[in-house]
């Protein structure tokens, strides 16, 4: 399995965490946005608008998405606690 980074500077919210997960997988795995949003049944341009972190998405069509990327929403789970608890202990230091 490779390993999925996300951009350099954590995202600032919930939304904009799970599309830039769900971006860095569906690059990973060189799919195109036309592609993963017919495989799913959405708009591409809702699923852009996913990925920039400007429209939530339902728990059941975040794993239709994550299915058709390859993502495994676990590790997205993870990833988030961890950069939560990071930026929770920074604003502590502070």
């Amino acid at each position: 399995m490779a390993t999925i980074t996300l951009q350099s500077s954590p995202p600032a919210t919930v939304t904009s965490f799970v599309g830039d997960y769900l971006r860095a997988c569906r690059d990973e795995r060189r799919l195109t946005l036309t592609s993963v949003a017919a495989a799913v049944g959405i708009s591409k341009v809702y699923l852009c608008l996913i990925e920039q972190g400007k429209r939530d998405v339902s728990p059941g069509r975040l794993r239709e998405i994550g299915a058709a990327v390859g993502a495994d929403l676990e590790v997205l789970k993870r990833k988030y606690r961890l950069e939560a608890a990071r930026r929770a202990s920074e604003r502590w230091d502070q």
